[in-house]
């Protein structure tokens, strides 16, 4: 079942990454491996803050649930599992980025942690959609994970 989520998984996210308008002053595209990294290091150092700043006002997140909007990101999938990932890591299996938009996918594995104690290991797929604003500054617009 998990080899035919991935396929899904990345058709919904490239049919995302070309539905999607670029805005006008999209600025420099930056690497998605530099993004992708600001992600991460968001998640391990539990920086509630800092997922803040990386995420877009109507971002979709799909994992178990799908939850649409910064409020029902935050209240349904960051506030319960912060604080309790650990040592994430992301192995990027493709990559695109033009006009304003970048698009990552791969493979993702990290420890639960629960008072300081590791309780178990996850792992899947991931697919991050990244869009600049008019600003320039990019935001998580799409997440896809099992």
């Amino acid at each position: 079942m998990k080899h035919i989520f991935k396929p899904i998984i990345v058709i919904l996210a490239l049919a995302a990454f070309a539905c999607s308008k670029a805005p006008k002053t999209a600025g420099t595209i930056p690497n998605t491996d530099s993004l992708t990294m600001q992600w991460v290091n968001a998640w391990n150092s539990a920086d509630s803050a800092k997922l803040d700043s990386l995420i877009a006002e109507d971002i979709t997140v799909v994992a178990d649930t799908m939850f649409d909007g910064l409020p029902a990101v935050k209240k349904g999938f960051i506030q319960p599992v912060l604080g309790k990932i650990r040592n994430l890591e992301c192995l990027k299996t493709a990559a695109l980025a033009k006009d304003g938009m970048a698009f990552e996918t791969g493979s993702y594995r990290h420890y639960w942690a629960l008072n300081d104690s590791i309780t178990g290991i996850q792992k899947g797929y991931y697919t991050l959609i990244w869009q600049a604003g008019t600003n320039g500054e990019w935001k998580v617009k799409h997440f896809f994970v099992n």
